[in-house]
């Protein structure tokens, strides 16, 4: 007699993951406007009856919660998709560690009840680099005669951009008379 046993994989799918980090985050960076957050577009798997949770703070509801949101996408007639969003690490129990945030999201097959069966996923994002924006000004004494071209060359560096600018003037043309004597 042969028994076939069938093991599922991941049928959970996750997509557009966005992350930022806030100014203070970024230690040694130039401070910005932006706030830490994360969001993604996730669907549980199809047979699930519970709504996701986060996996290291189960006594958060992600329905109602301002700062801790896994929301049913309203526009889903199969109800499995969902829209995460996060704009509270400390309370969603998010963690920044090497650059990247992790945050758990704890699949439950039904509500309430923790099985075997149940899926879990970790979402890890690394925020983009800010950029920085420096103005400089070049010093010029006299005037562009006529004819006057401003070229440049842009060169990025390791964590610098650097712009060189060069000035150059059309020589008149050289006459020169020379004799055969």
């Amino acid at each position: 007699m042969f028994q076939v046993h069938v093991i599922c994989g991941q049928d959970y799918d996750v997509t557009d993951i966005q992350c930022t980090f806030s100014g203070e985050a970024r230690a040694g960076k130039t401070p910005s406007t932006l706030k830490d957050s994360i969001s993604a577009k996730l669907k549980k798997p199809e047979g699930f009856k519970g709504a996701p949770l986060f996996a290291d703070d189960r006594s958060t509801d992600p329905l109602v919660d301002p700062e801790c949101q896994i929301r049913p996408d309203i526009s889903d007639i199969s109800l499995l998709h969902y829209n995460l969003m996060v704009t509270n690490f400390a309370r969603c129990g998010v963690l920044k560690r090497n650059g990247f945030v992790h945050v758990r999201v704890w699949f439950p097959q039904f509500s309430g009840v923790v099985m075997m069966s149940d899926q879990e996923l970790i979402i890890m994002c690394k925020p983009p680099e800010p950029t920085i924006i420096e103005n400089k000004a070049a010093g010029f004494a006299g005037s562009f005669p006529h004819g006057a071209r401003v070229s440049g060359v842009v060169e990025e560096t390791p964590g610098r951009l650097e712009y060189e600018v060069a000035l150059y003037k059309e020589a008149p043309a050289r006459v020169s008379n020379s004799s055969g004597g």
